[in-house]
């Protein structure tokens, strides 16, 4: 619908190699007062623990719909 459901976040690796990338529901994140930077209150752990993405996979809906109920489960749990 055109709204924005998710962030992808890159975590891990040096310099580019090595990164793992997970998908951080958009609620999750404020914006700071300037709007110049979004936080996100989660610990290294939990975003280390998070379901890892393939970035791409979010342009092809059928990819998406299959991994969106494990990761929204994943974040609510981490609400919990």
């Amino acid at each position: 619908d055109g709204r924005v459901s998710y962030v992808i976040l890159a975590h891990g690796g040096f310099l580019g190699v090595g990164e793992a990338y997970v998908a951080v529901p958009w609620q999750r994140l404020r914006a700071t007062r300037g709007m110049d930077l979004f936080v996100l209150d989660a610990t290294e752990a939990m975003v280390g623990n998070a379901p890892e993405v393939d970035p791409d996979s979010f342009a092809d809906p059928a990819r998406y719909d299959q991994r969106r109920q494990e990761i929204d489960r994943f974040w609510q749990r981490q609400a919990e």
